[in-house]
């Protein structure tokens, strides 16, 4: 019996992984890097801004889970209106963010929801008080054209506190792409 077992263990082996074994699934990489633009409205009371051009780069890294970390720096053109102190006149502005993000499907088509903490400066001669901070949920999802190539969209709601104001908001939408590796 011990002949046969030594002669035969490997293709006995080779034969229970294959009755028992889990059904493979493809795996995407889980770092990115990404470029993205797209619309925000604000509803700052009491304020002169009207809308923003947000050009972002962003990242992401899994962790675990269906959990991801995600960062994203925008640079912002910004619009007044015409109620404003400069009249229609555009300015640039900063809306950096970092947060997680839950992953609901880890296919080709990931859906997910998150939560930021999204800061907002202003540059240049406006008067629309100081530096604004606030959680930010978002929805999305990435499709992956390759497995190192996604197209994305967002749509994020920021909730801006500051001191001496009232509670600010905006509602953004994003699309992008990104390179996973």
């Amino acid at each position: 019996m011990s002949i046969f077992l030594k002669t035969h263990a490997p293709l006995l082996s080779v034969c229970t992984a294959l009755l028992f074994g889990f059904a493979a699934h493809g795996q995407y990489a889980n770092k990115s890097l990404g470029i993205s633009a797209g619309y925000t409205k604000f509803s700052l009371q009491g304020e002169s801004l009207e809308y923003g051009v947000p050009l972002a780069l962003d990242g992401s890294l899994y962790i675990e889970n269906g959990f991801e970390a995600v960062i994203h720096f925008p640079v912002m053109l910004l619009k007044e209106n015409d109620r404003g102190l400069i009249r229609g006149k555009q300015f640039i502005g900063l809306s950096p963010s970092v947060g997680v993000r839950y992953v609901f499907l880890e296919e080709a088509f990931r859906p997910y929801a998150g939560l930021d903490l999204s800061f907002l400066f202003f540059f240049g001669n406006v008067d629309l008080g100081s530096l604004y901070v606030g959680p930010s949920p978002s929805v999305g999802f990435d499709y992956f054209l390759t497995e190192g190539v996604s197209l994305g969209m967002k749509a994020q709601f920021n909730w801006y506190l500051s001191l001496n104001k009232p509670p600010e908001n905006s509602l953004g939408f994003t699309a992008g792409v990104n390179l996973w590796f």
